[in-house]
Parts: structure tokens; C-alpha cells; sequence
């Protein structure tokens, strides 16, 4: 009984997640999902404990990430609402991302995290250098507390904004316009 109440909860929590996978609109996502930046473009270490809710039609759906980010290292790791590891998501420096998983896979792939990661923590240069190489442009507001991706023809196809959760509570919104969801980050730890 628990261990199937545990699968189930794996696969909701990461259906929202891996829409972007699932998807007809892959030619928009292709143009986002192949960004991998070295995780020293960052430009300092970042280590965070986040609780991300993901948004997809009238679904929501709750995990934890653990987030560490060195000179030397990009990993993430995918936690279910129980703390059973999902999934780890690591990039050694100029390597391409790996992603370790239990047995029988997981119905998204992780590698398309990276680019809310990127969007939501690189400087204004790198991610503009990046994609212009995609034919995509970057344009923020004066305080980074909104970025938009646009296609070269005008359509907004991500926005990242900085606000606040009905408890008042500091959080990221990350909104997927070629692909629709929504994900909803609060930190609650790290530095």
C-alpha cells in the first residue's frame, strides 16, 4: 500500500515537472532545453534548499530540490514530499549534465530544469551571450526581479518574476508560455 502510494506520488509530483517533455510544442522547447552553461559562469557558489510547486492546467504539484553549485560543480537533487530521492542532476565543468535515477526511469527528463536554474540565478551577460546563440533574447527589469525570453519574433516564451506567496513569503514564478506551466519556488535555506 505504501509503496504504492509512494509511486503514485513520484509520478504526480514530476508530471507537472516533465510536461515540457510530453509535449506537440517540442520545436519551441528544442530551442531551450539544449542551454547547458558551465557551472563556473555563475561567477560565485550557491548552495539552496528549495520547495518547488508545479503548476500544470488545474494540477499542482509539491517536491524539494537541494541545490549546490560550485566552480567545479552543478548538482541538483530531486526530493519527493516523503524525502525519497528522485532523481540527481549533476554537471562537472565543461562535461555535458548527467542525471542518475532510479531503476525504471522517470517520465521527464531533469535536464530541462537547468534552464529555469539558469534563468532564475546566472548574470545578465552570460544568459544574453547564450542565447543570441538560439536566436532568443533576454530583457529584465533594472532590479533582475523580472526576466522575460523572447523569441526573435516577439513571443514571450518564459517569464521569471520575484513576488510574494499569500503568507507574504518571498518567492520565484517561473511561467512557461511554449509550454504551459508554472512553477512556484520558495527558498527556505541555504546561501
Amino acid at each position: 500500500m505504501m509503496a504504492a502510494y509512494l509511486r503514485n506520488s513520484i509520478f504526480l509530483c514530476l508530471f507537472v515537472l516533465g510536461a515540457c517533455s510530453v509535449t506537440s510544442v517540442e520545436t519551441q522547447r528544442d530551442t531551450i532545453a539544449p542551454i547547458t552553461l558551465n557551472p563556473a559562469s555563475l561567477g560565485r557558489n550557491l548552495a539552496v534548499s528549495q520547495i518547488v510547486v508545479g503548476e500544470y492546467g488545474d494540477k499542482s504539484y509539491k517536491m524539494r530540490f537541494e541545490v549546490e553549485i560550485t566552480q567545479e560543480r552543478l548538482t541538483v537533487v530531486g526530493l519527493s514530499p516523503l524525502g525519497v530521492t528522485l532523481f540527481t542532476l549533476t554537471q562537472n565543468r565543461d562535461a555535458a549534465p548527467v542525471v542518475t535515477a532510479p531503476k525504471g526511469g522517470l517520465p521527464f527528463d531533469p535536464k530541462y530544469l537547468l534552464f529555469d536554474l539558469y534563468l532564475t540565478y546566472w548574470p545578465t551577460a552570460i544568459l544574453r551571450a547564450s542565447f543570441t546563440q538560439r536566436s532568443l533574447r533576454l530583457i529584465e527589469n533594472t532590479d533582475r526581479s523580472i526576466r522575460r525570453v523572447i523569441s526573435m519574433s516577439g513571443e514571450v516564451l518564459v517569464e521569471k518574476k520575484i513576488g510574494r506567496d499569500k503568507r507574504n513569503r518571498r518567492e520565484t514564478i517561473i511561467q512557461h508560455f511554449d509550454t504551459p506551466y508554472r512553477l512556484r519556488i520558495r527558498t527556505i535555506g541555504g546561501s
